[in-house]
């Protein structure tokens, strides 16, 4: 089986809290060889997790939360954010610090980011960056890389974080969202779908901020977005940007 040819390492978390007040997900370190650290390039990859001596139990996809390092030799170990499941009855005890897992090496070639850094605009233009539930990992990566501020130094760019949860206690790394701004550019749109006030789901939201009002809107064509979350999310909020005029090639998502 794949199973039998996948490689796997032993891993050891080096730390573990609650990510939010509602508990409903867990931020991890992971301390990982070089040889790990080197194979992650590009925000939006992933690895493979799985308790380290019950082989019967289906490994998780995580991806990672914390930037690459870049050639940076000081940085050991991966963050990653765990979304909690009465599916995953093995993930509270494993989640522990000093727990060792089995991890896969890292997998997949990230978000595309290297066509937007390549093609983005050099009058104004806009990246949406939009996530569901444990998608802000990823896009937490693809903030911290510093990539997007590159880019934005070369022209007016205008970088929105759409970010949805149930509720504000599900929230997640809500001590950073200051630091995103100041040093990354980055405008935070919290969309809570179950908050009394709600105004539904990251795809509605979206559609009513007509960021983009029409096909031909100038905006539209220099406006990129990076999602990630639940399969219908990013269906449907490709739709809304397709629908307002947004290339389909300048959707980027780490699938």
């Amino acid at each position: 089986s794949d199973r039998d040819q996948q490689t796997w390492n032993d891993a050891e978390i080096v730390s573990s809290r609650p990510a939010c007040p509602s508990g409903k997900s867990t931020l991890i370190e992971i301390q990982v060889d070089r040889e790990t650290l080197r194979e992650y390039t590009t925000p939006g990859q992933f690895v493979q997790l799985r308790p380290q001596n019950d082989d019967s139990i289906d490994p998780i996809f995580l991806a990672i939360s914390s930037a690459p390092a870049f050639e940076k030799t000081s940085k050991s170990t991966l963050q990653f954010l765990i979304k909690m499941s009465p599916r995953l009855p093995w993930l509270p005890e494993t989640l522990v610090k000093g727990t060792t897992v089995k991890i896969s090496p890292v997998m997949g070639s990230g978000f595309p980011l290297s066509q937007l850094l390549s093609r983005v605009d050099a009058d104004a233009s806009t990246i949406i960056l939009a996530a569901a539930g444990s998608g802000i990992a990823p896009l937490k990566a693809c903030i911290e890389s510093g990539l997007l501020v590159q880019q934005r130094q070369q022209s007016h760019l205008q970088a929105i974080l759409y970010y949805g949860e149930w509720t504000e206690e599900d929230l997640c790394f809500t001590d950073l969202y200051d630091g995103w701004k100041a040093e990354h550019g980055v405008d935070m749109k919290r969309v809570l779908s179950r908050a009394p006030d709600t105004q539904g789901y990251i795809q509605k939201v979206l559609s009513n901020d007509g960021l983009v009002q029409n096909a031909d809107n100038a905006a539209a064509k220099s406006t990129w977005a990076i999602l990630c979350g639940m399969d219908d999310m990013v269906e449907s909020c490709t739709q809304v940007l397709r629908d307002a005029g947004v290339d389909e090639d300048r959707i980027l998502l780490n699938l």
